[in-house]
């Protein structure tokens, strides 16, 4: 077996280390977890470790959500991204967000670069009209069409999340609680451990366990208002027979909304921003 050097050892050590601490504070340190993970990728530290694989070290950091390979993809492509000529300072990438900048890495990929003024609109624009810039079919606000097969999970939390901190409430995405991650959790102070609201979006998946997780929620979190996002008629439909039978008793707890119940807040909560702006006066 060959001899790896102890400087080596020490270096891929303390990039694990590293990492694993900036981890739990994904929001705010993604473009240092990028420049981790692509450091450790490219200089297979990750064998200095003793994984046998890229993908089975990822399996072994400690996420907030179950480990994916997409998503330390688009960590490690967001932080190259911000080596562009054209990216505009840390502190306001930062600002920008890693799904906007998900979006531009997209934009990248298909055009070879992003210039300066797209870097501007995504540091303007919320998430729904930078899609819409960037030419993605979006579920139009005023359609008849109640549900839509084409929603987007992290679209839907990222909205969630905006509405809360609208209203200056603590706001956390894929938040940890026992055995589950929950979608969006808002709550008055970080140092409470109840909630205000706790919110599941159910695009797809098992609508059987988004209700289980809602209700351990309800149990736990110092009875907050439960929140069920359903994105289609059929999952609306088996939800309220759920809630005449096996779930019964959340049936008084239980909110459940459509997607565009929740792109319709957020839009109106821009616009009254925006008017509130032009008057002078504060936001809420």
């Amino acid at each position: 077996m060959e001899l790896i050097p102890t400087r080596d050892i020490e270096k891929a050590k303390r990039n694990r280390e590293d990492t694993c601490r900036l981890i739990v504070q994904v929001e705010h340190t993604f473009l240092e977890i990028g420049r981790l993970l692509s450091e450790c990728h490219d200089n297979k530290y990750w064998e200095i470790m003793g994984y046998k694989s890229w993908k089975e070290y990822v399996a072994n950091l400690p996420w907030p959500t179950k480990p994916s390979r997409s998503w330390t993809s688009r960590l490690r492509s967001v932080y190259k991204l911000s080596l562009s000529p054209t990216a505009p300072s840390k502190n306001i990438l930062l600002q920008i967000g890693i799904a906007k900048l998900s979006l531009l890495v997209a934009k990248a990929n298909r055009a070879g670069d992003v210039d300066i003024a797209m870097f501007d609109k995504a540091s303007r624009l919320n998430l729904i009209d930078l899609k819409r810039e960037l030419g993605y079919k979006l579920p139009s606000y005023d359609s008849s069409e109640q549900y839509s097969q084409d929603y987007d999970h992290l679209d839907l939390q990222q909205k969630i999340k905006d509405i809360g901190e609208a209203f200056k409430l603590q706001v956390q995405m894929e938040y940890p609680e026992s055995e589950y991650e929950y979608d969006v959790v808002w709550r008055n102070s970080t140092q409470l451990r109840s909630a205000t609201h706790v919110f599941e979006v159910q695009v797809k998946g098992s609508l059987e366990e988004a209700l289980t997780k809602l209700k351990l929620a309800y149990d736990n979190m110092g009875k907050p208002i439960l929140c069920l996002v359903v994105a289609t008629a059929k999952d609306m439909n088996k939800a309220e027979a759920l809630l005449k039978g096996a779930f019964k008793e959340m049936a008084d707890e239980l909110v459940i909304l459509r997607p565009v119940d929740i792109y319709q807040l957020h839009r109106s909560l821009i616009a009254a921003k925006s008017v509130m702006s032009k008057l002078g006066l504060p936001s809420a």
